[in-house]
């Protein structure tokens, strides 16, 4: 599913700039939709820093990056209103698995995605809202429990 299947007269018609995921898939997405929510492509494109594919830490994947593209694309997207964005952004997030919103998390901080990042960490926080400490600890994030040494030796 990698995006790097655009036909090459749609390539030389727009300028894009090419992401390879840890896994070595090669994703094209168009210069001003990563420019305009990347701060760190942001920066490279502007000191002239890219060259091929821009490779991306291995807590990246194909799966992680097709979603950062995907974002990119529909918040550079012309004629959307502010109510679309924001319907489509609850859905987007909706993910079903912590693991896959914290991989989305961490590419949006390596990335510099300011927008993105706020997304996700509002729907983190939705997660978390109203659960108890145990329900927390025992759902989707996958802490750990400690035994209180002192509150053990107290009750007996």
């Amino acid at each position: 599913m990698s995006s790097s299947a655009s036909s090459s007269s749609s390539s030389s018609t727009r300028k894009m700039l090419t992401l390879k995921s840890s896994g070595g898939e090669v994703f094209e997405v168009e210069v001003p939709a990563i420019v305009s929510q990347s701060d760190i492509i942001a920066t490279m494109v502007g000191e002239g820093q890219v060259g091929s594919a821009i490779p991306l830490p291995d807590y990246v994947s194909s799966e992680t990056l097709s979603k950062v593209v995907e974002y990119c694309n529909k918040h550079h997207a012309s004629g959307l209103d502010e109510s679309d964005i924001q319907e489509w952004d609850a859905k987007f997030v909706d993910m079903g698995s912590y693991d896959s919103l914290f991989d989305l998390v961490m590419a949006a901080d390596f990335l510099g995605m300011k927008s993105l990042m706020d997304l996700c960490c509002q729907a983190v926080a939705n997660m978390i809202k109203g659960k108890s400490p145990q329900e927390f600890c025992s759902g989707n994030f996958h802490i750990g429990t400690t035994s209180n040494p002192g509150k053990d030796q107290k009750e007996n």
